[in-house]
């Protein structure tokens, strides 16, 4: 009987121990930590034992928990995030995410983004984006640093949300109607592909009506592309941004019907925008529709050079008519 009793508590110990969390007290439900340099062996997401990739954290976290990821250089495949959850990296300078498979970060709706610096080396074929979200609600990709000539930094279709302060290549645009893109700087990577060297579209806008502000968009083939899909025109509000130094256009609104609003348009536009320096010129309207966009700085001072050098539209047989005056004037004149 004795013998019984002492298996009993023996057992009834090891049941004890093996339902406790015997790695760390400090585990929360709704905070996983993760950590490349993390060597002890033992990982639950805890402040002490963290995860050593950042899929994995992702994965064992529950809806609308926050993944905060310590610094260090993290080799990813795919990471993909549940509702609501919040992805914050250390900060771009030290927290680096390298894509080891055909994509990398799937969104769902409420997710956030933030502090990373994502990056791939040019694989010689077109790839799956760094960020994409299709069918999401009130997304935020806030903070990051993007090196990725394999595809778009970010993609998003049917999305509503925030893309702020991002140094990034690419971005695509499709069928989102509640989107703010802000304070990004958006730079062409030079790549061969097909023979031909290209450095992208900076913002390709598709059937889509986002507000566009305050951004740098430079040194890419096509500054802003603008296009339709299965005939719904694009109604992009777009003002106080820097659109320059492209190779071919600053702005291409494709031969579609189209309602952006660059100044002065029925969206409220206030211009502000300085569309110069790019290379065969600044804007070219192909669209059949008039498009307004007034108080804005071009390459040229006068409103016949402007006409005539930076805005391509009824005036050269491509489109409907840009109405562009009154303007601010010009800006330094690298482009004849």
């Amino acid at each position: 009987m004795r013998k019984m009793v002492v298996l009993i508590i023996c057992l009834i110990l090891i049941l004890s121990y093996g339902c406790s969390s015997p790695l760390s007290p400090d585990r929360s439900p709704d905070v996983v930590y993760v950590d490349i340099n993390n060597k002890s062996g033992k990982e639950d997401g805890s402040f002490s034992y963290p995860f050593t990739s950042i899929a994995k954290g992702v994965q064992n976290a529950k809806e609308g928990a926050t993944i905060i990821v310590r610094p260090g250089t993290y080799r990813e495949m795919e990471i993909v995030m549940k509702k609501g959850q919040k992805l914050q990296g250390s900060g771009a300078e030290n927290t680096i995410i390298e894509r080891a498979g055909y994509g990398l970060i799937v969104l769902n709706s409420g997710c956030e983004v933030s502090g990373f610096y994502i990056k791939s080396q040019w694989s010689g074929t077109i790839l799956d984006p760094a960020i994409k979200g299709e069918n999401v609600e009130d997304i935020k990709i806030f903070n990051n640093k993007f090196y990725y000539p394999d595809s778009s930094s970010i993609f998003l279709e049917n999305a509503s949300g925030e893309i702020l302060n991002n140094y990034l290549n690419r971005m695509l645009i499709s069928k989102s109607q509640e989107l703010k893109i802000e304070n990004n700087h958006i730079e062409g990577i030079p790549k061969t592909f097909g023979g031909t060297l290209t450095y992208g579209i900076g913002i390709l806008i598709i059937s889509s009506s986002p507000i566009v502000r305050n951004n740098h968009i430079h040194n890419c083939d096509i500054g802003i592309d603008i296009s339709p899909m299965e005939g719904v025109p694009s109604s992009p509000t777009i003002y106080n941004n820097k659109i320059e130094d492209n190779k071919s256009y600053g702005v291409w609104i494709r031969p579609f019907p189209c309602e952006a609003d660059f100044g002065g348009g029925k969206r409220g536009s206030t211009g502000g925008n300085i569309i110069r320096n790019n290379g065969k010129c600044d804007f070219l309207n192909e669209s059949p529709s008039e498009i307004y966009a007034q108080y804005n700085t071009w390459t040229h001072s006068t409103e016949e050079e402007i006409d005539r050098y930076d805005i391509w539209d009824d005036d050269e047989g491509k489109g409907g008519k840009v109405i562009f005056v009154p303007f601010k004037g010009g800006g330094s004149i690298k482009r004849r």
